[in-house]
């Protein structure tokens, strides 16, 4: 007898292929995508160091307060005396669009708000800033590479600074910051 037609257990093992191949699929783009966000980061970090060594160049040193806006909330009111999650978001926000405004005043072709890959505003910070306080986090206690100098980074996927305990790992601490300076051990 002549068979022209799949039986029941081969079509089941193709549909199991096809789903496992569709699996390894969704994983790998998923991956990839996770990478794309994590160089989309480290080009707007060059992109901004290049801004800021231009602006160095231009004015003697690099951005260490807002400009002159009669703003109440400046650098030294939002800095001083406060460690890395006592600052709130919106304030990092107003960090990153005063630096864009300082950056386009001396040329640079920048947005109002620099976003790291996962849509969060990268952090930028004089050194004059650091360390907060005494009880800093260890990105906190890396020595500054100069008086003038800056730390630039972004908070990665997970959106909390590189030492900070997050609850959801055991209390275990992230290290997914993207930064522009090498950490010391």
């Amino acid at each position: 007898m002549r068979r022209t037609a799949f039986t029941l257990m081969e079509l089941l093992i193709v549909v199991s292929i096809i789903l496992l191949l569709m699996g390894m699929l969704f994983v790998g783009l998923r991956i990839a995508g996770e990478q794309a966000k994590k160089v989309k980061t480290q080009s707007a970090l060059a992109s901004i160091q290049a801004d800021l060594v231009n602006y160095k160049q231009m004015n003697g040193k690099f951005p260490d307060k807002f400009p002159e806006t009669g703003a109440t909330n400046d650098w030294d009111a939002i800095f001083l005396g406060k460690k890395f999650d006592e600052i709130a978001k919106p304030q990092w926000e107003t960090i990153n669009r005063n630096l864009m405004s300082l950056l386009k005043s001396s040329g640079a072709p920048v947005s109002d708000l620099q976003k790291d890959g996962w849509g969060k505003p990268l952090h930028y910070r004089p050194a004059k800033f650091y360390p907060y306080v005494a009880a800093a986090t260890a990105i906190d206690s890396d020595d500054p590479p100069g008086r003038d100098s800056y730390q630039l980074w972004s908070t990665g996927p997970d959106g909390a600074d590189a030492n900070k305990p997050q609850p959801d790992q055991g209390g275990a601490k992230s290290g997914d910051d993207i930064t522009t300076w090498e950490k010391q051990p």
